[in-house]
């Protein structure tokens, strides 16, 4: 199952977007790891994933302070939330080992946080920013 980025998921900001899409392209690295039973890989994959987070998270962090967005708190308590549930993916991982079944959950999970996510709290965050740099 080859997982794509959404277009009409894109902000508008480049950096972002980039590392969305990013996002996408590991999960299916996960999947293809799992595919031909490379649980050490899987495994790599999710830590990759819980530390490339905290870079994403780290970048949208600074836009929002170098602009001043008002929305700040509210955005980092979701990320917050987000890094801790991964978290909780990871450590799942690590005491029941990679699965197909727990890769398409994780998946699944992943992809529909991120989505909504990146339409709901993002679109916001981006509106504010391209509005800023006009």
């Amino acid at each position: 199952m080859l997982l794509t980025f959404p277009e009409e998921l894109a902000i508008g900001l480049s950096e972002v977007d980039d590392q969305h899409r990013a996002f996408y392209l590991h999960l299916n690295e996960l999947h293809a790891a799992m595919r031909v039973h490379d649980l050490v890989e899987a495994a790599r994959i999710v830590d990759f994933l819980v530390g490339y987070t905290k870079e994403h998270f780290a970048a949208e962090e600074r836009l929002m302070i170098e602009a001043g967005f008002p929305g700040y708190p509210e955005h980092v308590a979701r990320h917050r939330e987000f890094a801790a549930d991964l978290k909780s993916w990871q450590d799942r991982f690590g005491v029941q080992g990679p699965s197909p079944t727990l890769v398409v959950e994780l998946s699944a999970w992943l992809t529909g946080w991120l989505g909504n996510h990146i339409r709901k709290v993002d679109g916001v965050m981006a509106r504010f920013l391209r509005a800023r740099a006009t």
